[in-house]
């Protein structure tokens, strides 16, 4: 090859193109025109990669990167920007991903009260409203025939002084079922436990014959896992002096799931009671209920 510098046909092949020779090795510039100038000396100091030059008023050369040096560094500055980006709307973002259950919470224990507003009484969930007249109702709490002390009592004379001076009632009860009658998953069981304080309460000195109960779920009064159990049914005696032969004993055992308490509501009437005694039972017993208001 020559040492003369000039336009020479580009090695590459391409046709028409010709290539600027330095007279030692072949340059980037590139021209269609054989006898075009030459480039000139200030361009190629501008554009070749990697020269140093002195901008006006500095003595000291500075040096300029390869543009393609340059490209990559706008590259990476871009890449950091989009990152900071995505990870500033990223971390505004809710967590994804399968849920995952809350642990489960227990249940404060059930206190019964009386609720002066309604009115009625409350044991957790569990609320009815009172059986209102012509019963008397308490407003603290007492003993349950039902068994334990906490609970609240209604009651009406049925047949008064009936013999050595003593009263025939009919009675309701609202309160908690004590721990030593509940049976661990045997709803059943615990209203046959209940079932037998109610018989063994109230009826002291009686001979109780013919009981007939039968005991059912109650659908529609609780949510799952609450469940509610229905006993009903009659129990004949004979005492002297006492109109009265047979009694009608109704009773609801609610199980509260996450607390393992059970509250109980007893209706006690006797065959002869008078017709708005067992409206009021009646009344009271739909009244209950243990579902979310």
């Amino acid at each position: 090859m020559t040492d003369r510098p000039g336009w020479y046909a580009d090695p590459s092949g391409n046709p028409d193109t010709y290539r600027w020779w330095d007279g030692t090795n072949w340059t980037r510039w590139l021209s269609d025109d054989q006898r075009a100038p030459a480039p000139t000396t200030e361009e190629t100091a501008d554009l070749l990669a990697g020269d140093a030059y002195a901008e006006a008023g500095h003595d000291q050369p500075e040096i300029r990167l390869p543009f393609a040096v340059g490209i990559t560094i706008g590259v990476v500055i871009l890449a950091v920007v989009l990152l900071g980006i995505t990870v500033s709307i990223t971390s505004d973002r809710l967590p994804t991903g399968p849920a995952i259950d809350p642990p489960p919470r227990r249940e404060q224990a059930a206190v019964v009260l009386y609720d002066q507003t309604v009115p009625g009484y409350v044991a957790g969930k569990v609320r009815m409203n009172l059986p209102g007249a012509p019963y008397n109702c308490s407003d603290y709490l007492g003993q349950l025939r039902s068994g334990g002390d906490q609970g609240f009592t209604c009651d009406i004379v049925v047949h008064e002084e009936f013999t050595d001076g003593r009263n025939w009632m009919a009675d309701t009860g609202f309160g908690m079922v004590p721990a030593e009658l509940v049976v661990k998953d045997d709803l059943k069981e615990t209203c046959r436990k209940v079932l037998g304080q109610l018989g063994l309460h109230g009826y002291e000195n009686v001979k109780l014959i013919n009981p007939k109960f039968k005991a059912e779920p109650l659908a529609g009064i609780t949510d799952p896992p609450d469940e509610a159990m229905k006993v009903s049914g009659t129990v004949g005696f004979r005492v002297p002096g006492l109109p009265s032969t047979s009694s009608t004993i109704t009773f609801v055992v609610i199980k509260l799931a996450d607390s393992g308490q059970h509250v109980v509501f007893y209706t006690d009437y006797p065959n002869d009671a008078p017709k708005e005694v067992v409206a009021a039972s009646d009344a009271a017993l739909k009244s209950l209920t243990a579902r979310s208001r």
